[in-house]
């Protein structure tokens, strides 16, 4: 997941999402309906079959906490006489908003991949369908927003884990740190213990990929999976996990000469692979 939203699915194939709004559809008139049907119909036949496309639709409960910060009315420690009536508008909108349907949000996506050789040319491609996209829903009076990295990270988090709460945090910059963000550097390892199983797929020189499977699937972490809980955890980013594990997928696909050393930032030895993050302030 890059920071401006595009993701790396899988095998050169790369995605974003817009969130979009509802159309008032229903409460429209007759000719706006057909109107409105028409326009989506060409909506969804701009998608040729070069492109993926999948609409999700997000049920979620409304955060009650949130709501009363935001949304009721705020009530003096000191009465003014009216705290009453401010106690009993308040009590209405919990009743209404927040029992039965009424606290459901939905929420409503559009996610479309295209094939690419690599991360700048899907950029390319994805602009331009964005572009399309927007003013095609922007035709019918959609308000829609395209989802940054971490708002994408967030998003499928809260699907996965609803009652779960996800932040990532992003550099804001002071004085101790000149302005950049980040303090210090944090590292984070991918370490594969050669277990038995692991022993065999090298005796009998398996794929790397079918090792590292393997690995895995015994428990270990790779690089990417440790720069993803550092983000989780909040001591870095999502900007500076990309980079840093971008820069090492390029070094792996480097050739090696047969005495292997460290470049820099990066030392692999028995098994053991180590990068260094840049720590958020």
């Amino acid at each position: 997941m890059f920071e401006d939203g595009v993701c790396d699915v899988e095998g050169g194939i790369y995605s974003k999402t817009i969130k979009f709004s509802d159309i008032n559809y229903q409460i429209a008139k007759r000719d706006d309906q057909i109107d409105i049907f028409s326009r989506y119909c060409e909506f969804l036949n701009y998608f040729d079959p070069s492109i993926n496309v999948q609409i999700t639709i997000n049920n979620r409960r409304i955060d009650q906490e949130d709501f009363k910060k935001r949304i009721l009315l705020y009530t003096p420690k000191k009465d003014d006489g009216l705290n009453k009536y401010r106690y009993e508008y308040n009590q209405m909108l919990i009743d209404k908003a927040l029992k039965g349907q009424n606290g459901i949000i939905r929420e409503k996506y559009l996610t479309f991949s295209c094939e690419a050789s690599n991360y700048e040319q899907g950029v390319q491609v994805l602009s331009r369908i964005e572009a399309d996209v927007q003013a095609n829903m922007k035709r019918l009076g959609c308000i829609n927003s395209v989802l940054s990295g971490s708002e994408r990270c967030e998003f499928i988090h809260s699907i996965f884990n609803p009652d779960e709460p996800y932040t990532i945090y992003e550099p804001c910059g002071c004085k101790l740190c000149n302005g950049t963000g980040y303090y210090g550097r944090l590292g984070i390892y991918e370490i594969m213990k050669i277990t038995p199983s692991i022993k065999r797929l090298i005796s009998r020189h398996a794929e790397a990929e079918e090792i590292k499977k393997q690995a895995i699937s015994e428990g270990m972490n790779t690089l990417k999976m440790a720069a993803v809980n550092a983000v989780k955890d909040g001591v870095t980013t999502i900007a500076e996990m990309v980079k840093a594990t971008y820069e090492a997928e390029e070094d792996d696909s480097r050739p090696k000469a047969a005495d292997t050393s460290a470049s820099s930032g990066i030392s692999v030895s028995s098994g053991v692979e180590e990068i260094e993050l840049e720590q958020i302030d």
